[in-house]
């Protein structure tokens, strides 16, 4: 199909690069250097507009479509909705620019009658996107081709009746108008029904847009940009000369153009694997230098018989501009090799504004200092300079995607074949292994020892051990743990804590009051860590390996990434509470893709429901499995914290207020801030150990806001604990429902509470873990949802 849709667009735009190239030559010869330059002028300020005012739209509908076309009615309708809003608004911006330029009435027509065709052309060229993106490019090139034949044919027509530059913009408006006619007719027959709308989902799909938006934007100007200043700053006779010459190699970038429109959804289709699409990569920058060189070389050869004999001897200043423009073939076509690669990827399209920003800038700096000095030439060289600076840019941003190793974890065994009634079931978490400790971490172990019972299990980590910078620790690979198979993908770069949480800050600031575009978020999922792309390229290139995917934790790029490319066979555990991160825009999209959702606490669920409408998703909640202890402990009179101990965890807080209150307080667990004398820190302990201070201590305290169940709370009730937790939090919640102890929300309720602990609090705990939080409940739970996902 690729090569189907690659010969259609190569024969389409072959055609097109024939019937331009002769009519504008008719055109230049006919108005001669001074009108042809108005009439270039006007063509291009609507180009500019055409191809970089579609906002991205084009390219993001492309990466929607290509891997979801289950969903084509919906996103086309919602992405030529987009379209037609944007293109009216660029309408508008053409009738402004007509009514302020001073460039003569003539052309001031002329462009406003060029932006009613725009605004056909734009609305074809969406329907032609959503046939790209069905496969059926042929289509797209037929319409291509419509607008061009029919454009020669009425433009010839006018000028052998006298017409000039208004009559040639009636002639394209029209063409314009009969190709989307033409589009009208097909797009129901081969795709679906027609419909155009915006849903509540338009702000993320702009958002997701904007990247390739602003890029598509600046490279758009970048290179067309040389016409309308030497109109405005040398006059249009300079500018009539630089567009005969400038024809030739604009013509011939619809050659790469033309490959890589086919190349797109193949490309995009493989999302974070760098592998098919280096192959891909690979056979068509060999290509493109194929081809670029040798063109290159015969037109800056041939520039004076060309120019003399096509456009005529009044056109003799163009030879020296062709010979310079020649030589942009070749950055044109090796960069369009590597944007492609860019525009492929979600990962990647964020890079692509900083490389066309450069470009441009490098474009109008050059422009704005030889254009005075030498007039058209000025504009050739700054042109010749900004795409050698754009090729470099493309490269350096694409080169460590398509030089990432294939992952060691990849080459382990594959999942043997399942028994009958034993699944292949995936837990995918951030962290996984000896002395990782954190409450996510310990239910996707748990859960997955569970799941062993009854069906064969992978877990799919990272290589990471400590959270805080996500540094490799255990060696990529797979290994064999305790009946499990853990497969471990190296994390890509660490994170820097302290400037993140600078970063974060001001993001959630700036996300509260005016939103955040999806690329921004995109990054700082990035940047937040771990960043496995060998892990989500895995996932994607082996769905069909595991029936089931179960993601533990909502918030870390292995699930964000991941799961998209496995919604349909996907299980969600969020462990979600209320903080700033969750309202971004790309988790209101996750959280209505999988299959099913395992809660942790009913707080949890309605949390997830208000804020993502997704109650038609099936859910559970199961909360965590603890073992009763039916030994009697012995009350020390110290409270006991377990976990990491940070900020984030109220640490700093419960410190002072142990110190303030006079209280004992015994802290287990790796620690990332300084501990004051008066707290009894023994650092990390064994299990043993762990349960024997459980039974001694005289409550539990749960001092974290951002707690969606608390494993230690839970096994504290389990030995008769009661449990002290910090109001606003689920646990809080939960002590309340079953009066297993009790919550505080200051110093002063801190420092009452924990002076009228009473034991039966921990034997009411007790009652609720053994009622629900049991071994065989849990499992009951944790079997429904596997069965809601395969069967």
């Amino acid at each position: 199909m690729i090569a189907l849709n690659a010969a259609s667009q190569m024969m389409a735009l072959g055609a097109i690069l024939v019937i331009q190239t002769v009519y504008l030559i008719v055109v230049a010869r006919i108005l001669g250097p001074e009108d042809f330059g108005r009439f270039s002028f006007a063509w291009s300020i609507v180009q500019i507009l055409l191809v970089g005012g579609d906002l991205g739209l084009h390219n993001t509908a492309i990466r929607f479509l290509s891997g979801r076309l289950e969903d084509s009615r919906r996103i086309s309708k919602l992405f030529l909705g987009l379209k037609l809003a944007v293109t009216a608004a660029l309408f508008l911006l053409v009738l402004l620019l007509a009514l302020v330029v001073e460039v003569g009435y003539e052309t001031r027509v002329c462009l406003a009658v060029f932006g009613l065709g725009m605004v056909f052309q734009s609305m074809g060229m969406g329907m032609n996107v959503v046939f790209q993106a069905h496969g059926k490019l042929y289509l797209a090139s037929l319409n291509i081709v419509t607008i061009f034949v029919v454009q020669f044919a009425l433009g010839v027509l006018v000028l052998a009746a006298g017409g000039r530059i208004v009559a040639l913009a009636w002639a394209y408006c029209l063409a314009a108008a009969a190709s989307l006619l033409l589009n009208l007719v097909f797009y129901p027959r081969q795709i679906h029904a027609f419909r155009m709308g915006l849903d509540r989902t338009w702000k993320s799909f702009l958002r997701e847009s904007f990247p390739v938006g602003l890029a598509t934007l600046f490279q758009s100007v970048s290179s067309r940009i040389g016409i309308s200043l030497l109109t405005v700053m040398a006059g249009p006779a300079a500018a009539g000369f630089y567009a005969a010459a400038l024809r030739f190699p604009q013509a011939l970038a619809n050659v790469p153009v033309g490959i890589f429109s086919a190349l797109l959804p193949a490309m995009a289709a493989h999302q974070g694997r760098p592998r098919p699409v280096r192959r891909m990569f690979g056979s068509s920058l060999a290509l493109m230098a194929a081809l670029s060189v040798p063109l290159a070389v015969v037109f800056a050869l041939l520039a004076s018989p060309l120019v003399l004999l096509l456009f005529g001897p009044e056109y003799a200043d163009s030879v020296f501009l062709l010979r310079v423009l020649a030589w942009t073939l070749v950055p044109v076509f090796l960069g369009m090799a590597f944007s492609h690669v860019l525009l492929s990827q979600h990962e990647l399209v964020a890079r692509l504004p900083w490389v066309t920003g450069a470009g441009l800038a490098v474009n109008l700096s050059a422009n704005l200092i030889l254009i005075p000095r030498i007039e058209s030439g000025g504009a050739a060289v700054a042109l010749l300079l900004s795409e050698a600076a754009l090729c470099v840019g493309y490269a350096l941003a694409a080169t460590r995607f398509l030089r990432r190793p294939e992952s060691p974890a990849e080459s382990g065994p594959e999942p043997s074949t399942s028994p009958a009634g034993c699944r292949t079931v995936a837990v995918v978490t951030q962290r996984c292994g000896e002395g990782v400790i954190g409450g996510a971490e310990s239910y996707a172990l748990q859960l997955a020892r569970w799941l062993r019972k009854h069906h064969r299990v992978e877990i799919l980590t990272t290589c990471a051990r400590d959270y805080r910078r996500w540094r490799n620790h255990f060696p990529p690979g797979v290994e064999e743990a305790d009946g499990l198979t853990i497969r471990r993908f190296e994390v890509m770069g660490e994170r820097y804590w302290w400037l993140f949480g600078k970063f974060s800050g001001l993001l959630f600031a700036f996300q509260r009051h005016l939103g955040t575009p999806r690329w921004i978020e995109f990054l700082w999922l990035r940047l937040q860590g771990p960043y496995a792309p060998d892990l989500v390229e895995y996932i994607a290139r082996n769905r069909d390996r595991y029936d089931v995917f179960i993601f533990c934790t909502y918030l870390y790029y292995p699930t964000v990434r991941g799961l998209p490319a496995v919604a349909d066979k996907s299980i969600l555990i969020p462990t979600a509470h209320d903080e700033p991160a969750i309202r971004f825009g790309m988790f209101r999209e996750l959280f209505q893709l999988p299959r099913a959702f395992i809660f942790l606490t009913e707080t949890e669920r309605e949390l997830v429901h208000r804020l993502f409408d997704n109650r038609h998703i099936p859910s559970v909640v199961a909360g965590a499995a603890v073992e009763i202890c039916d030994e009697g402990g012995r009350d020390e009179g110290f409270l006991l914290y377990i976990g990491r101990v940070e900020v984030g965890k109220g640490c700093v807080e419960l410190f002072d207020f142990c110190r303030r209150a006079g209280v004992e307080l015994v802290v287990i667990g790796p620690a990332q801030i300084k501990i004051p004398d008066h707290v009894r820190y023994l650092g990390e302990v064994g299990e043993t150990e762990k349960g024997a201070l459980l039974s001694q201590c005289r409550a539990v305290v749960v001092s974290s806001m951002l707690e969606s169940l608390s494993i230690v709370a839970l096994e504290g009730w389990a030995r008769g604990k009661p449990v002290v937790a910090r109001v606003p939090s689920p646990i809080a919640d939960l002590v309340l429902e079953c009066g297993g102890g009790v919550v505080y929300r200051s110093f002063e309720e801190f420092q009452e509470v924990v002076t009228r602990l009473d034991a039966q609090a921990g034997t009411r705990g007790r009652r609720l873990v053994r009622e629900r939080y049991s071994s065989e409940a849990v499992a009951r739970r944790w079997g429904r949802a596997l069965q809601w996902v395969v069967g």
